[in-house]
């Protein structure tokens, strides 16, 4: 059953700015966009587009079925956020090694 505060304009006006480069308004992830109630649907919610907020399907997953704000969202996407070390470099202090072609003498070894 459709619910009569959003007509077919609001939603098809939701769509569009999904769909032409928005961006999630907690994290500003450009992809797996969707439209997200901000007072849920369940709690007295209504379609209206002033209750309607465009976020990713994880931010939306994080916020669920409650009323958050956005800076809520952020903190508990920050806490889920694996801490990932950057990449590891050893500097040898020596160029490194040529390609040594599949064909040839293999027992002396080039330096």
């Amino acid at each position: 059953m459709a619910r009569p505060e959003l007509n077919r304009a609001h939603w098809r006006h939701l769509r569009a700015r999904v769909k032409a480069g928005a961006s999630c308004a907690a994290c500003g992830s450009p992809s797996r966009l969707e439209a997200d109630h901000r007072i849920p649907a369940s709690q007295g919610g209504t379609d209206h587009p002033s209750n309607l907020q465009v976020l990713c399907r994880t931010c939306n997953a994080i916020k669920g079925n409650r009323i958050m704000s956005i800076a809520a969202i952020r903190a508990k996407l920050a806490q889920q956020a694996p801490a990932v070390p950057p990449p590891r470099t050893v500097y040898t202090g020596r160029p490194a090694r040529p390609w040594q072609p599949l064909t040839g003498d293999y027992s002396r070894r080039q330096t």
